[in-house]
This record gives C-alpha cells, sequence and structure tokens, in this order.
C-alpha cells in the first residue's frame, strides 16, 4: 500500500491565486521568506551555530519542496507576475535576513 501518498494527501498546500497581483504578492511573500531563510543558514553556518543551521536547513527544504510542487504541477502558477514577485521578495528577504540575523547573532 502507498502510505506516502496518504501522509502528502493530508498536508493540503496552498493554492496559487488566479489574478496577477494575487500571484505576484503570494511568490513575493513565498520568495521573501525563503531568501530570509538561505541568509540566516549562511550566517548561522558561517558562525558554526548547528541549531540554527541545523533549523534553517529543514525551513528551506520544506519550503522548496512545496514551491516545486506548486509551480511544477501547476502551469497557471508560471506567469510573469509571479515570476516578478519572486525576483523582488527574494531581494527583500536577504535584506531583511542580514539586519534581524545581525541584531540576533550580535553581529
Amino acid at each position: 500500500s502507498d502510505h506516502g501518498g496518504r501522509y502528502v494527501a493530508l498536508m493540503k498546500l496552498p493554492s496559487v491565486p488566479t489574478s496577477g497581483w494575487g500571484q505576484f504578492l503570494f511568490f513575493f511573500v513565498a520568495e521573501m521568506v525563503c531568501f530570509f531563510v538561505i541568509v540566516a543558514n549562511m550566517r548561522a553556518v558561517a558562525l558554526a551555530n548547528y541549531l540554527g543551521a541545523a533549523s534553517t536547513d529543514l525551513l528551506f527544504g520544506l519550503q522548496a519542496w512545496v514551491m516545486m510542487k506548486l509551480t511544477v504541477e501547476h502551469e497557471e502558477a508560471r506567469t510573469l507576475a509571479g515570476g516578478m514577485g519572486t525576483t523582488l521578495g527574494g531581494v527583500c528577504g536577504t535584506l531583511l535576513s542580514i539586519w534581524f540575523t545581525k541584531h540576533i547573532f550580535g553581529r
């Protein structure tokens, strides 16, 4: 029996909005979180913060899997508006993470 499929079915993935602005905002926020976590991970690794590195690795892996499923399985999620949100959200996530982790890690 396919136990893995049953567990995946229990995890309801978010759906991508259909409007251009909705897709822009959806992917902006998703990529902002993604890049926030990636930069926090890089800083944790650089400081040999094992717990911080492991927890951000887990968060990034989960989010990457969800976003891959959304964009690969749903062609309507691959739009210019989504691409622009992804690009700009990544930049904002990086900047926010530098500021935030500088205060958390103290350097």
